[in-house]
């Protein structure tokens, strides 16, 4: 990170500054004296995803980063030659090298894509448009979010006149809605998932998950929905519920004290009860059966998630 060619009065090398606005591929870093800005541009939203990090210099050319999104540390080794600003990234054995960035930092900050309200998402959603065209089969095509990042889909089979229901897990890597969506065979897909202002649900998928997603774009509204009215008529595949093979009992439903909850099958599960605004008020391990106290919950709708490892069902719950 020395100028070889350049020598100050005393005949030291002149230090060549990691500060200032560098490129790489379309993502953009500005470095001031305590703070690394990363701009990331979301293609779909035309728009920047920021990630700010604090860093304080090391031994060297080595620097510690703080994650302002999960809160670990972690060291890089930065130097400035010849070819733009290197950064060397132990753990995947690699140089990046970043060149002088074009763009201007008050360009880059003006187009920064707006925080997403996470809360906002969580609930029921009715498929309404995939690609700007709504057909008639995205009418029966529905999806349950809630406050773990668990997301269940409910998909009409028009052939077997009965619903596809698949379980997967959403993991938001920053506040401008970049996301890992893990499938139930293990696969992962990235994803944009954004709220609009008239409160519709986009989401911006890649091409590694199941069926109908193919990069595109699909639009979401809110509505509310039965789960049981799925369940009941699910095609008898392997994913959130085999009715047949799995099947928990509720009651007293509606209860006003408490609830019982067995289960069809011996086993540890975890039991969660969410409200009607996607939110999680409780959760609780047991084995094969329990009880729980429901006397303080207000009046109204909730479901009961219960799964382990391999089998999950949602039953709905009525509070007096």
């Amino acid at each position: 990170n020395y100028n070889p060619e350049a020598t100050d009065d005393d005949g030291s090398c002149e230090y060549l500054s990691i500060q200032g606005l560098w490129e790489l591929q379309g993502t953009f870093i500005n470095i001031t004296d305590d703070v690394l800005m990363i701009f990331e541009e979301l293609g779909p939203l035309n728009c920047y995803g920021l990630a700010e990090y604090a860093y304080e210099q090391l031994d060297g050319n080595v620097i510690s980063i703080t994650d302002p999104y999960y809160g670990y540390d972690f060291e890089v080794e930065m130097f400035v030659n010849e070819n733009g600003l290197n950064i060397l990234l132990p753990y995947e054995e690699e140089n990046e090298i970043w060149t002088s960035a074009s763009f201007s930092i008050s360009y880059l900050t003006s187009n920064v894509c707006a925080e997403v309200d996470y809360e906002q998402m969580l609930g029921q959603w009715l498929l309404s448009t995939v690609d700007d065209v709504p057909t008639s089969k995205n009418e029966l095509n529905y999806i349950e979010i809630f406050g773990d990042g668990t997301t269940i889909r409910y998909d009409y089979d028009f052939e077997n006149d009965c619903y596809e229901i698949s379980q997967m897990e959403v993991y938001f890597l920053n506040d401008f809605g970049q996301a890992i969506i893990i499938y139930e065979n293990d696969i992962e897909g990235d994803a944009i998932i954004i709220i609009d202002e008239n409160e519709n649900l986009f989401t911006f998928l890649d091409a590694n998950g199941q069926n109908i997603i193919n990069d595109q774009t699909e639009v979401w509204v809110p509505t509310t929905f039965n789960p049981d009215l799925f369940i009941n008529n699910e095609c008898g595949n392997s994913g959130v519920s085999d009715v047949d093979y799995f099947d928990a009992l509720i009651f007293p439903n509606p209860s006003k004290e408490h609830l019982f909850i067995e289960l069809s099958h011996h086993g540890d599960f975890t039991l969660e009860l969410i409200n009607i605004d996607g939110k999680k008020i409780y959760s609780t391990e047991f084995y094969d059966r329990c009880e729980i106290d429901v006397s303080s919950l207000s009046k109204g709708i909730y479901v009961a998630h219960i799964f382990d490892k391999q089998k999950s069902i949602i039953k709905t719950v009525y509070i007096e």
